[in-house]
């Protein structure tokens, strides 16, 4: 069931009318009272014993993931559901992703009755021995990627040979909203943020780094961090250097491919990409090195949702971690 919203219109002479207007609330996630718990390597360990989603005017969805958003170790690490008991729900998990993702294996909906069950009984499992540090756990409705400490979420758009123009035009449509969030190319501030937006994607593309209006100065060009300095010059085996981030004294992130990159090769390349295979930048032209590259073709781009003015606040994720 939808909300309805009745407006009353004045019209004149004809005196008042109504129309109504569906509204579809977003869920509400929480992930409960345990939500960072203590882990013996190699046992099993429920990462969302208490979790609950509410929503006023649906009863269920059609997908839901449950992914390892920090702290992944590829290989070893797994996520996994026992599906004896949830007969309607069908898993599938991603190693490159770190991502458990449920969905209904009868009809077009996971109930949310069933849905919290089987949330409750997805263990956290590792083949290593020697874990350390945290690992965090992001639980989302739909397939993006869910980054904790910042709230935002990372889609990657599949579009073959997109140039990085057109890939910033289709992020930032307002088709490309989710729930309501604004999109852009994805913005990457740390080595978390490009782990989850860029390691731990199934797709490589487009970011939102350009040096277009100044040759060797390349800035953040979308979302919040538009117009943001981040690099100066070419590689490293070149004199190019981050600036000093005013605000922790540390050097701007980056996560250029190798001591060469960005080079600018044939005086034209100004825009920033993910290498295939890999979760480094380079630069490229505009419209990528085409079908006969390996590793610069352009395969698509990576849409980053938060931090936005006036974006509406949501509670369609949750998180927990084990230590």
């Amino acid at each position: 069931m939808k909300k309805i919203k009745t407006i009353g219109l004045g019209i004149l002479l004809f005196g008042i009318s109504t129309i109504t207007i569906a509204q579809n609330d977003a869920p509400v996630l929480n992930a409960g009272a345990t939500i960072r718990q203590a882990y013996c390597p190699q046992a099993e360990k429920n990462i969302a014993p208490d979790f609950t989603i509410t929503d006023a005017d649906d009863m269920g969805i059609d997908s839901f993931s449950i992914q390892i958003s920090s702290g992944y170790s590829v290989g070893s690490d797994r996520l996994d559901l026992d599906l004896l008991n949830h007969p309607n729900i069908k898993k599938d998990w991603s190693p490159v992703e770190g991502k458990l993702k449920l969905t209904p294996k009868i009809g077009t909906q996971i109930s949310y009755a069933e849905l919290e069950s089987a949330v409750r009984e997805v263990v956290f499992t590792s083949s290593s021995n020697t874990i350390s540090g945290e690992k965090y756990f992001s639980l989302t409705i739909g397939s993006a990627n869910y980054l904790p400490s910042n709230q935002h979420f990372y889609v990657f758009e599949p579009y073959l040979d997109i140039t990085w123009t057109k890939a910033k035009e289709e992020a930032e449509s307002p088709g490309k909203k989710y729930y309501g969030l604004q999109g852009y190319l994805a913005t990457i501030l740390s080595d978390e943020e490009n782990q989850i937006s860029a390691k731990q994607i199934t797709g490589t593309g487009w970011i939102g780094a350009s040096d277009e209006a100044n040759e060797g100065v390349w800035k953040w060009v979308t979302g919040p961090e538009a117009g943001t300095i981040f690099w100066n010059g070419k590689g490293t085996n070149n004199g190019g250097s981050a600036p000093i981030d005013p605000v922790t004294g540390n050097p701007m992130y980056s996560n250029w491919s190798g001591s060469g990159e960005p080079n600018d090769s044939g005086n034209n390349e100004d825009y920033a990409h993910i290498k295939k295979n890999a979760n480094t930048w380079n630069d490229l032209k505009k419209a990528g090195d085409g079908p006969g590259s390996t590793n610069y073709r352009a395969e698509g781009y990576i849409v980053e949702y938060g931090g936005t003015p006036m974006d509406p606040v949501l509670n369609i994720s949750a998180s927990t971690s084990i230590y």
